[in-house]
């Protein structure tokens, strides 16, 4: 495989293994850095901290876009990965609020904001930089990327599941939880040395007498249009993580579903999928990838609802889900990456690409739990996933209809 592609996805790989370790040690996390007056209230506060990093990535990914656009993808996008590193590896490091009151929540607040900040910048370098390296095979190339953020996601279960194995609780509560810390900021730092051996996009090389000087602002003046498509688009993906597999362990409970169970399908389906996403960006480099979008986005129409249906029901099948989340999650998360990086020109690729990234990712992402909960909450339907993951994939539809004829700006 090539070596930009492996280098690139190592910053995926790192974004959702710190995702995932940071929500399994939430509890523990909440009780060593708040106050013990009440568990549920230091709960909600460190899922706040929590959601800090989440809401800062759009304002990261402008600041890594406008650097990236200015002075290269490859110092630009080595910075990210080595903040996301080191920002990880010191949450390990904080002293319990017993030890220095105050003190403890603010180091964590700052260092989640580091965090966000820094994976808002990561993903759509590693997508601008495999899209101007390996020009032939890009749509593979960024499905390959995607595939890392799956694989942080077992990582991260994985680690959580030695860890639990091998200590007590007790020693998990007082130490345990900080090694998955400390091997996720020391695999970034790794991530980051390989990164000094890769080399500038030819693409990039050849626009230097023709920077532009606020990136941003050029985006936001000359494509309106493309910042629409490619945030509607990337709905599919950024939504359809969080309702397929994010959010299944709570709502497995409302539906009556053990954790174990829900564990095993998601890990299971989300490796078949990515693995199947593989195929679909190789055949997204050989076609028109419209109409694979197409399709997946009709079938995320047509079959959403009756997948939730018979989940509810406990009449679904692992074989029929599977089959879904393929055809319809997985052609997105192969070919939408990829039709990001073909909307902007090169002088504003990293921008564009970071902020259509990070603005669907906060939004029709990062509001799903929060909207599905509450309306499940307030009327009591449990299908309300299926009419929030249809929402999205209707508006994906109609935003085709300004999918350009012929791209234009192919990294070249």
């Amino acid at each position: 495989m090539n070596k930009h592609i492996i280098y690139s996805t190592l910053g995926g790989i790192l974004e959702f293994y710190d995702f995932i370790i940071f929500a399994i040690f939430s509890k523990i996390i909440s009780t060593t850095f708040f106050p013990n007056h009440s568990s549920i209230s230091a709960l909600l506060l460190t899922f706040t901290i929590f959601a800090a990093g989440y809401i800062i990535r759009p304002v990261g990914g402008l600041i890594y876009g406008h650097f990236g656009d200015k002075f290269g993808r490859k110092k630009t996008f080595s910075i990210s990965i080595i903040m996301m590193a080191f920002s990880t590896l010191f949450i390990a490091f904080i002293p319990s609020y017993a030890s220095i009151g105050i003190f403890a929540p603010i180091l964590l607040t700052i260092l989640r904001l580091i965090q966000g900040a820094s994976i808002g910048g990561e993903i759509p370098g590693a997508l601008t930089f495999v899209s101007e390296s390996i020009v032939k095979r890009k749509t593979l190339a960024c499905s390959i990327v995607f595939f890392g953020l799956v694989l942080g996601i077992i990582l991260g279960q994985l680690t959580s599941i030695v860890i639990n194995k091998a200590f007590t609780v007790e020693q998990v509560n007082s130490f345990g939880w900080r090694i998955a810390f400390i091997l996720g900021g020391v695999f970034g730092i790794w991530g980051g040395y390989l990164r000094k051996k890769i080399h500038e996009t030819p693409s990039y090389l050849a626009i230097e007498d023709h920077k532009t000087k606020y990136p941003f602002l050029d985006v936001l003046k000359k494509h309106p249009k493309e910042i629409f498509m490619g945030w509607a688009l990337m709905g599919l993906v950024s939504s359809g993580i969080m309702v397929f597999f994010l959010i299944m362990p709570s709502y497995g409970n409302l539906v009556e579903i053990s954790s174990n169970t829900i564990f095993l399908i998601n890990t299971l389906v989300l490796f078949i999928v990515t693995l199947a996403s593989i195929c679909f960006g190789f055949l997204g480099d050989k076609i028109n990838k419209k109409y694979l979008i197409l399709a997946a986005a009709i079938i995320s129409i047509l079959l959403t609802y009756t997948i939730f249906s018979r989940l509810v029901t406990n009449e679904l099948t692992l074989v029929s889900y599977c089959v879904f989340c393929i055809f319809s999650f997985g052609i997105s998360v192969a070919v939408i990456p990829s039709v990001l990086t073909e909307l902007f020109p090169t002088e504003l690729r990293y921008t564009g690409v970071g902020l259509i990234y990070n603005l669907s990712f906060a939004t029709t992402g990062g509001l799903a739990p929060m909207l599905i909960f509450y309306f499940i909450s307030e009327t009591g339907n449990l299908l309300m996933p299926a009419f929030y993951y249809v929402l999205i994939s209707i508006i994906a539809l109609v935003s085709l209809l300004l999918y350009p004829k012929q791209v234009k700006h192919l990294a070249a």
